[in-house]
């Protein structure tokens, strides 16, 4: 990218037409632009930015300081610029956005910005227009540059300001200049990704997992509706679903279901055993039924009875044992919060015991009472620590004020010193004032006399005008003559065209409908369907259908063909409509052109405008002088009067100094008295701010310790009064006495379930008085019998029914569990490989970094190799930039901190904060550069063949300039165009092609250039 013309009006301070030829601007090495502060130096890259982006470089700047102030009512703001890019030449006109006066009533209205953009074939040719709104140009700019806005002004327009932003930018700064420069956002954007796609995965296998375990619970509870007893296989397969063994849970299910259909066979022979009992006991069935089925009951409930009663003296002790563990979970807390108190007293005597190890190596401290001193001797311990600390840091304060009066004795001397280095620097200066008066008077009058002869060229602005308008009238119409007969010949050219495809058309759609009647029969034949009439003779036989011919057409081919005729007749008809409007347009050309060449009408435009020029450099030439003899006169004045006040202020400040020397002697004596008594201000506050350290550390330590010892006394008598309490005699019988809440909980459900169990028997029994007596008389069971073994019987076939729909369930749900685990296997194995990858690009891996950090560190380490081959030569191989892991300041560690290595100074490393003007600029521009060529190849060899540098080159001294100005010379020779913007006299004597800004002194400014026809006025 390379910028070739600059014009622009009504911009900044620039108000006349102007335009600036790039092209032989530099050729032998850098140029400058030059000028005083404020005159509109940074305006003309505001002006090339604003041109190629639609805004201007400079965090501070805005769009609105574009358009001047000084313009006339009614006069467009504008900037035209030519750059060749990478898609070619182009020329881009814009207009910032700005207000104008309404053409009907009062007030003013606003102009939006507006943009047109031409490709050229050369530079400087018309070109051809390729778009004219805002959007559209930027997006075309953007695109053929390759750069952002950022990018182009870190890279092409170093801005004044900006210039050492990046060097002094925090890590995170940094990172986000990086981010947007390189364009790695999209490192960013695939790690949100891939932890997006993780996510997503996982949510898959959740899914699934969760799928998986409901059809888990399904399973369980149709094949054990009764819930799972414990170490069953229920409890197992519902321990091998909670703990995710598919495997495991697979092998009960099926055994779950094996075992489903071993039951189904079982109840069908009950099924079968039951109808045998049925048959042969229907023939005794009626015999003593009630009474035998008493006697049964009976001697079941005594047996019971009998099993119980041999469990009675076993769970009275079981009811003893549940009742101590009871009350024994009541010490468990208190128990662990004494123990816990405890522990933190010995840590705590573990820390005093350090810390007054410490203090007796450092200091003389109190002795220290023994650990089983009582409370009131180790407390006289704390407060004997605590005034020897208050002692220690009365002290400090002494010194301290000591300190102060040395730094404050050093600061004055040194103000001293400074203030009569700048006294004579005054008096230097006042001389050269004194030179510069007399030399500014002499330039005034020589100012003078060109004034006149300025004047009396100027008088022939207004007949050159005219003539030139003239002139320029007369070339548009005969270039207009000349492009309308390129147009009618192209026109015409177009119409012969037109005729000659439709008469193709025509052909083609006569050959396709004879094709199409030819192939009719084909088409008829192949609708025919045998034993059904022909829509043509009505036969039912068919004997001999035609067939479809080679080039046959159907109806959709016709119909296209006529369509394509229409077409082109209309064309046709719409081109010599066309034609027609061009000849008579053409022909009222001709006329108003006359026989004017176009040679002669360029060669009398070029004279005319020639004339203008030559008057409108008049016109400047006037006021420019004028202004500068007015604005010399008044400097003048205005120094002389300044000069007579510097003068009486240098007499002034000599008669102050001796009063300032003689107080500052006084004080130094007193330190050194101080010193010589006391001994060193700075080992006496060492000393005693070590003293103070050790004893803060030795008075926290005693008084946690003292309050720990409280606390587990406390602790100690709480747990004592409560075991005596519960009836415990020691915490060793607590321990033995308690029980797990689980067991607990089920002992005590055993023993309420054997309570129930014998109540309950004696209630039956007493229920079943004098059943003993009447089982030999009682026939009514064998009747019993035979209910009993039809009952039998229904509930076997019952059971059987049961069975069979269970099993059949209990498959069902096998199949499905199976399924779900296979679609769980699947998305875990589809989930581990995006898992892994976010683990990896997110940071955790052998370096510890993330991938978009990875990338930034590695761009960065481009753009300091660089950087350094840049710093090595213009600092002489002294300085070298460094990368640096380090956090700097409150900053989270980047890998992308800066320090400056010292080769002259055992390579010793700095901060980059601890540079002084000289070294941050020389360090700055290495630092752009190195960005800027870093930039170009990843933007994908971008050729940046411009380059400015706004200031900073009144920090160097003769040496440091002369690296700077051979390494800004080596991109002149390695291509680019380096142009440098500075008011420092000496860049005036070592660059010979200078472009320089003039004050008008009204708020405007002028150009001019040491090379001819660089700078020339544009037209309005």
């Amino acid at each position: 990218m390379r910028v070739l013309r600059l014009g622009l009006a009504n911009i900044g301070p620039y108000v006349d037409p102007v335009r600036i030829d790039f092209t032989t601007l530099g050729l032998d090495g850098p140029f400058l632009l030059e000028g005083p502060t404020g005159a509109g130096k940074s305006t003309l890259i505001d002006a090339i930015v604003f041109a190629l982006y639609g805004k201007v470089s400079g965090r501070e700047s805005d769009e609105a300081r574009l358009v001047s102030t000084f313009r006339e009512p009614g006069e467009i703001p504008w900037v035209e610029l030519e750059v060749e890019t990478r898609r070619g030449v182009y020329r881009v006109h814009r207009s910032p956005a700005h207000t104008r006066p309404a053409r009907r009533g009062g007030g003013d209205v606003t102009e939006n910005a507006q943009a047109r953009l031409w490709k050229l074939d050369e530079p400087g040719s018309a070109g051809t227009p390729v778009c004219v709104r805002v959007e559209e140009v930027n997006r075309e700019l953007r695109d053929a540059i390759g750069l952002t806005c950022d990018q182009f002004t870190q890279t092409v327009v170093l801005p004044q300001g900006d210039f050492a932003s990046f060097l002094h930018a925090t890590p995170e700064e940094r990172k986000g200049i990086l981010t947007r420069v390189f364009g790695t956002q999209v490192y960013d954007d695939m790690l949100a990704a891939l932890d997006e796609s993780a996510r997503a995965h996982e949510t898959a296998a959740a899914t699934a997992e969760s799928s998986w375990r409901g059809a888990a619970a399904t399973f369980a509870s149709l094949s054990w509706p009764g819930g799972a007893d414990e170490d069953g296989p229920a409890a197992r397969f519902a321990a091998a679903v909670a703990s995710a063994d598919r495997e495991m849970a697979d092998r009960l299910a099926t055994a779950r279901c094996e075992a489903a259909a071993s039951h189904v066979g079982a109840e069908r022979d009950a099924v079968a055993e039951a109808e045998a009992g049925l048959a042969s006991a229907e023939a005794t069935l009626r015999e003593a039924e009630q009474g035998n089925a008493l006697a049964a009951q009976w001697a079941a409930l005594q047996a019971e009875r009998t099993r119980l009663s041999d469990r009675t003296e076993a769970m009275e002790a079981e009811r003893k044992a549940l009742v101590a563990a009871e009350r024994a979970e009541r010490a468990r807390q208190p128990i662990r919060g004494w123990r816990d108190a405890r522990d933190r007293m010995v840590a705590t005597q573990r820390v005093l015991d350090e810390a007054a190890g410490r203090a007796v190596a450092a200091v003389d401290v109190p002795p220290r009472p023994g650990e089983d001193a009582p409370e009131e001797v180790v407390g006289t311990w704390l407060r004997a620590l605590t005034a020897a600390r208050l002692r220690c840091e009365q002290d400090r304060a002494g010194i301290a004020a000591w300190l102060d009066r040395a730094s404050a004795y050093q600061t004055s001397a040194a103000d001293l010193a400074g203030d009569r280095a700048a006294a004579g620097a005054e008096a230097t200066a006042v001389a050269r004032a004194e030179e510069n008066l007399r030399e500014g008077d002499a330039a005034i009058a020589a100012l003078m006399a060109e004034l006149a002869a300025a004047e009396a060229a100027a008088v022939l602005l207004p007949g050159a005008r005219v003539a030139r308008d003239q002139a320029q009238a007369a070339l548009d119409r005969v270039r207009e003559r000349e492009s309308l007969a390129n147009r009618c010949e192209a026109a015409q050219a177009r119409m012969e065209a037109l005729a000659g495809r439709l008469g193709d058309a025509v052909r083609a759609h006569a050959d396709a409908h004879a094709a199409w009647l030819g192939g009719l029969a084909a088409d008829l034949a192949s609708e025919l369907i045998d034993g059904q009439p022909c829509p043509v003779c009505g036969s039912a036989e068919h004997p001999s259908p035609a067939r479809t011919v080679e080039g046959h057409a159907t109806r959709s081919a016709v119909d296209a063909s006529a369509a394509a005729e229409a077409e082109a007749a209309h064309a046709l008809g719409t081109a010599r409509e066309e034609a027609a409007g061009l000849q008579a347009v053409w022909e009222q050309t001709v006329q108003a052109a006359g026989g004017v060449t176009r040679e002669n009408a360029e060669a009398s435009r070029e004279a005319a405008a020639g004339a203008v020029e030559a008057a409108e450099r008049a016109v400047a030439r006037v006021a420019a002088i004028t202004a500068e003899v007015r604005a010399g006169q008044a400097r003048q004045a205005e120094e002389r009067a300044g000069l007579d006040v510097r003068r009486a202020a240098l007499v002034h400040r000599e008669g102050g100094f001796a009063a300032r020397e003689a107080a500052l002697a006084a004080e130094r004596a007193a330190l050194d008295a101080e010193e010589r008594v006391a001994g060193s201000f700075e080992a006496r506050a060492m000393s005693l701010r070590d003293r103070a350290e050790v004893l803060d550390a030795l008075v926290d330590a005693g008084n946690a310790g003292l309050e720990a010892r409280r606390a587990a006394a406390q602790r100690e008598a709480e747990v004592t009064a409560l075991l005596a309490g519960l009836g415990f005699a020691d915490v060793a019988a607590v321990g033995a006495a308690l029980v797990p809440p689980a067991e607990l909980a089920r002992r005590t459900q055993a023993l309420t379930a054997f309570d129930e169990a014998r109540a309950g028997v004696e209630a039956r029994l007493a229920g079943l008085a004098g059943a003993g007596e009447a089982f030999a008389v009682d026939e009514a069971p064998l009747r019993a019998c035979v209910e009993a073994c039809r009952g039998v019987a229904e509930r076997c076939h019952e059971r059987l029914g049961a069975a069979v729909h269970q099993a059949h369930a209990v498959e069902a749900a096998l199949a499905d569990l199976r399924g779900r685990a296979v679609a769980l296997a699947a998305c875990e194995a589809e989930s581990r490989p995006w898992a892994r990858m976010r683990r990896v690009a997110s940071g955790q891996n052998d370096l510890s970094m993330t991938l978009p950090t990875f990338v930034l560190i590695r761009r960065f380490d481009e753009v300091l190799d660089l950087a350094n081959q840049r710093l090595i030569a213009m600092t002489d191989g002294r300085y070298e930039l460094e990368r640096s892991d380090d956090r700097e300041g409150r900053t989270r560690r980047q890998g992308l901190g800066l320090a400056m290595i010292d080769h002259d100074a055992d390579d010793a490393r700095r901060p980059t904060r601890t540079l002084s003007g000289g070294e941050t600029f020389l360090t700055s521009l290495a630092l752009a550069l190195g960005l800027s060529d870093a930039v170009t190849a990843e933007a994908g060899g971008i050729e940046l063949g411009t380059l400015w540098v706004d200031e900073g080159f009144g920090s160097l001294d003769g040496e440091n300039l002369d690296r700077v100005m051979a390494q800004l010379a080596a991109l002149r020779v390695g291509g680019r165009q380096v142009g440098v913007i500075s008011h420092v006299e000496d860049m005036v004597v070592r660059i010979t092609d200078r472009l320089t800004v003039h004050s008008r002194g009204d708020g405007t400014s002028m150009l001019t250039c040491t090379i001819p026809g660089v700078v020339e006025a544009a037209p309005a």
